[in-house]
């Protein structure tokens, strides 16, 4: 969708009449097509400027963005210039679909030297940074020379060819610079005036964001899948290296046999064929050439005892395997559950707790806040809180539940603990067992059964994954998936 040449004047307009005059407190880039300006007494929204083909725009906008570690050489740029600087008008160029955002430069807190920002949202939408005198002095997206409208440092802007003949008042730019600018009241529709900077909220800046949420979760839901399958299939290797131990008797008794019969075998012998004393009949033992009789019966019973350490040490790894896949399954469950980018970052926290993933620290990124449990208060004041990952829901059983506090868990399927605090009655039991049901697996089924019990009753077995308990003196609801204790 791209925005008309009427649209642009009620932006240009609808902007300088809400930033005009206001100073430049803090520019950021926190993707490549994406320019925010903060300004001073305008703390609760931001001006966002799109660069991206068929979402081009400028706008106020509320949401917040994720910032790189590093900005980008653009931004820095437009830092050394606009940071301090005072918006002195927004207009639109030519007629046509640009905006111009006019600075004065602070310099030592008086005012400076000017600068532009032009914004073309026509074609290949690109943004430049323009001088007083109308050279451009960068642009984020670089036009070569053999384009019809170049785009490089150092070149004069052209400004497109005017829409319609206006007159246009001095601006002190160059010819080529001072196109027709569309004042508030010029070329305006007689329709109601809508906020704009609202409508492409709506429009534009929150489907992006659950685009980018929807992007952020797959990655995390291809890394979690990678884990499982290499878990899963170590866990098959190694169940099948248990497999070949189970034939580990016959090496002690093949030694058995070798040493009983030392005095028939030969040096250099390649079988050994004796009375089977185990079973019945007789029985033929493979020898190695190489080794005298003796030595070939300590292999065997060497092989014997490797084959019994083996057991030892796969019947744990696998069983440390199968908590492992269980609780990748729990977290891939979570992530599908996740509705939010706090509930991604808080998988992501928990898994890099886990040494899943690399510690944000060490890329030299802001670690994310840790979220919190999600309350809900029923109308006789009992509190539910249901934990967001495997983390939250030990803390929340372990340590923030009091012993005679209520527990609810989804029977057996993966999903969030619910505690349930304060004096409760049967329908907060049915509400609570509801939110338990809705935050689990289980989430699109009619019916779910929800076991609870007492949280003294409710245990962690030592070693465990994170979120794994186990639980007795329990009770089971059959309830409807349900949020908000509905």
């Amino acid at each position: 969708m791209k925005i008309d040449v009427k649209t642009v004047a009620q932006l240009a307009a609808e902007l300088n009449g809400k930033l005009s005059g206001f100073r430049v407190e803090k520019v950021q880039q926190p993707e490549r097509d994406t320019l925010l300006l903060t300004f001073n007494k305008r703390a609760d929204d931001k001006l966002l400027i799109n660069v991206h083909s068929g979402s081009a725009r400028a706008q106020l906008t509320s949401y917040s963005f994720e910032q790189p570690p590093n900005a980008p050489a653009f931004c820095m740029l437009l830092r050394k210039y606009l940071l301090s600087a005072k918006l002195t008008a927004v207009t639109q160029i030519a007629g046509d679909r640009v905006l111009r955002f006019d600075f004065n430069i602070a310099d030592n807190f008086t005012e400076g030297k000017a600068c532009s920002l032009i914004l073309e949202l026509f074609g290949a939408a690109n943004l430049l940074l323009c001088s007083d005198d109308g050279h451009i002095i960068d642009c984020l997206h670089k036009v070569g020379i053999e384009a019809s409208r170049p785009a490089l440092p150092g070149l004069l802007y052209e400004a497109p060819v005017p829409v319609a003949s206006r007159n246009s008042a001095d601006t002190g730019f160059p010819a080529a610079f001072t196109e027709t600018a569309v004042s508030a009241s010029d070329g305006m529709s007689e329709a109601p005036q809508t906020d704009l900077s609202s409508l492409f909220d709506e429009l534009f800046t929150k489907r992006e964001q659950q685009t980018k949420e929807q992007q952020r979760g797959a990655a995390l839901g291809k890394i979690l899948k990678t884990l499982r399958d290499r878990a899963a299939r170590k866990l098959t290797a190694q169940t099948s290296e248990l497999a070949a131990t189970a034939d580990r008797e016959r090496f002690r008794e093949s030694g058995d046999i070798i040493k009983a019969n030392l005095h028939a075998i030969t040096r250099g012998a390649a079988k050994l064929t004796a009375d089977n004393f185990y079973g019945e009949g007789e029985i033929t033992i493979e020898l190695d050439t190489k080794l005298s009789p003796s030595e070939n019966a300590a292999r065997y019973y060497k092989r014997y005892r490797k084959a019994k350490m083996a057991e030892t040490v796969l019947t744990k790894q696998i069983e440390l395997g199968q908590n492992e896949l269980a609780y990748l399954e729990t977290v891939i469950s979570e992530l599908e559950l996740a509705r939010s980018r706090s509930d991604i970052d808080a998988l992501r926290e928990e898994l890099t707790a886990g040494g899943y993933l690399k510690s944000a620290e060490a890329k030299g990124k802001k670690r994310p806040q840790s979220s919190k449990p999600i309350t809900v208060t029923f109308p006789s004041g009992a509190v539910a809180a249901v934990g967001r990952n495997n983390l939250q829901n030990d803390e929340l059983t372990f340590r923030q539940a009091a012993r005679g506090d209520l527990w609810f868990h989804a029977q057996k399927i993966h999903g969030s603990h619910v505690v349930l605090r304060g004096k409760a009655d049967e329908n907060d039991i049915y509400a609570a067992a509801k939110l338990a049901a809705y935050h689990s697996k289980s989430r699109g089924d009619t019916v779910v059964p929800v076991d609870y019990c007492l949280v003294k009753y409710v245990k962690k077995p030592n070693g465990a994954k994170p979120g794994f308990v186990i639980y007795s003196n329990f009770q089971t609801v059959m309830v409807k998936p349900e949020t908000a204790g509905k």
